[in-house]
């Protein structure tokens, strides 16, 4: 059973659509009466965006008639993911799964999904597979008590292991074997 799958950008998305053997749909600029065109027409049943893009999803299905039938999910992040989508996608019956990542550790550190807290919206959930996190002091790296806030250091088997031919850039970036 091949799913289609609707992605925008990025490399994780399409290798995972790959392991997976999903369908990838791609387009070559965002145009959100495109995006829900196409959703539509493809039954498209997950994207991914950033929460910019998911509020102009949100306002033109404020403005037109979208069928959003097919879409189950829609995984945002790279900015903070407002509440009001969260709650403004679900009122189409789609969910939201926030992610927190970035380059250096091939994708995802972190994920939220209603399913674990919908009262825990605003954070950035739990580590992914492979993953460890501990907020910590920027000054000295030292760990920092549950609600404080700090850096986001991160270990494990999926962080890189430095910068192509930049010794200096990669020792700057891990402190005690943690990605700053």
């Amino acid at each position: 059973l091949v799913v289609p799958a609707f992605h925008i950008g990025g490399l994780m998305p399409l290798t995972t659509s790959v392991q997976k053997g999903t369908s990838v749909y791609f387009l070559p600029d965002f145009d959100p009466v495109e995006v829900w065109a196409v959703i539509t027409r493809e039954r498209i049943t997950t994207t991914m965006v950033v929460p910019a893009m998911a509020q102009a999803l949100l306002a033109v299905a404020g403005k037109i008639v979208v069928d959003a039938s097919s879409l189950i999910s829609v995984t945002c992040g790279a900015s903070v993911v407002p509440k009001s989508i969260i709650e403004n996608f679900g009122k189409l019956g789609v969910s939201v799964q926030q992610v927190y990542g970035l380059t250096e550790v091939t994708g995802a550190t972190s994920f939220w999904k209603a399913s674990m807290n919908p009262d825990k919206a605003d954070s950035h959930g739990k580590p992914v597979y492979l993953m460890e996190l501990k907020i910590a002091d920027p000054a000295t790296g030292a760990s920092l008590s549950t609600g404080s806030r700090g850096e986001i250091l991160c270990r494990g088997s999926v962080v890189f292991a430095g910068y192509w031919n930049n010794e200096e850039a990669t020792a700057a970036a891990f402190r005690d074997g943690w990605f700053a």
